[in-house]
């Protein structure tokens, strides 16, 4: 409902009011979510890819193919951008904006910017050059370059011949998904790893490092703080363990 909701807008221009924001809708949603939870059904969650297990994805990416640079950028910035998979598929050439300290991305229409009003991630430069999403995008915005691919969709198709599809639209929300899957059971990482997982590991790495909670809400754009506090909740539950140095 909501994906249609930010979809469709009125003649101004304006996105119209969402069905789900109604007080009637949401105490059916949550009454679904109750009993749900009554059954033993609790929604999936994808597992966090943290940073320790970010290098070991990235480690397992050749970059010796024009596929495997893709990747690798896609993997890299997904982390350090913290973007929705929906925003990553639809990067355009022309929304990246190099900076001294990095790249800034604009994203015209997101989940969490009902107005269209339009956000910007800011992605800084990585010390380790090898998870470096500045370098890895760089890279594979070299290689658009060379294919005189100067706008339109960053994250293209790629044939078994390892070249850009030329006519390519550029990848999906259910692509990129399937491509940080890939190459996480590459390298025997287990659980629910999605898309998801990269941004929900940005919050996870960040919050365990002691990054302040309304800075890490800043750069995921939650709406609402408690949506940033629910990475936070799992990671308190570790802090000051009673259990913790007994074997």
């Amino acid at each position: 409902m909501r994906a249609m909701h930010v979809s469709t807008r009125n003649p101004d221009g304006k996105p119209y009011d969402s069905p789900t924001d109604t007080a009637e809708v949401k105490l059916v949603l949550k009454g679904i979510r109750r009993e749900s939870a009554r059954m033993g059904q609790t929604p999936e969650q994808a597992d966090p890819v943290t940073a320790d297990l970010l290098r070991t994805v990235a480690g397992g990416i050749g970059r010796g193919s024009t596929m495997g640079i893709r990747d690798a950028a896609i993997v890299l910035l997904g982390f350090a951008s913290a973007m929705r998979r929906g925003e990553i598929a639809a990067m355009r050439v022309e929304h990246v904006i190099p900076t001294d300290k990095g790249l800034l991305i604009r994203i015209p229409l997101s989940k969490g910017d009902q107005e269209g009003e339009g956000q910007a991630v800011a992605v800084p430069m990585a010390r380790d050059p090898g998870l470096c999403p500045v370098r890895a995008l760089r890279e594979w915005l070299q290689i658009l370059r060379k294919e005189n691919m100067l706008e339109g969709r960053v994250f293209r198709e790629i044939t078994t011949a390892d070249r850009i599809l030329p006519d390519s639209e550029g990848l999906t929300p259910e692509s990129i998904g399937r491509i940080v899957r890939k190459r996480a059971d590459a390298v025997g990482l287990e659980g629910r790893i999605t898309a998801h997982s990269l941004r929900a590991g940005f919050a996870t790495s960040a919050l365990l490092k002691g990054a302040p909670i309304p800075k890490v809400r800043d750069h995921l754009r939650h709406t609402d703080v408690a949506t940033t506090m629910r990475y936070f909740r799992d990671l308190e539950r570790f802090l000051d363990h009673p259990g913790e140095g007994l074997l």
